[in-house]
């Protein structure tokens, strides 16, 4: 995965929900979702602010690197 738009795909399929179903989680509007899914446009600073509130790892979505979710970040008590 190159892109920020394949990554929140990845994320999407990652949860089997449609376009309109995981712009309405993350807060967004459904053309705004599919035209950062697509490439179309580059998130803005809301774009990027409503996807770290829905538990997106900002840096997995920008660089893939890391783990795709917030939570998976938080060490466990046995860590």
């Amino acid at each position: 995965m190159h892109s920020i738009g394949a990554r929140l795909k990845a994320w999407r399929d990652s949860r089997s929900l449609k376009q309109a179903e995981a712009a309405d989680m993350i807060g967004l509007s459904g053309s705004t979702y599919q035209n950062y899914e697509r490439d179309v446009r580059a998130p803005s600073t809301e774009g990027w602010e409503a996807f770290v509130r829905a538990g997106i790892n900002a840096n997995w979505l920008l660089t893939g690197e890391g783990p795709m979710l917030l939570a998976d970040l938080i060490p466990t008590k046995s860590e």
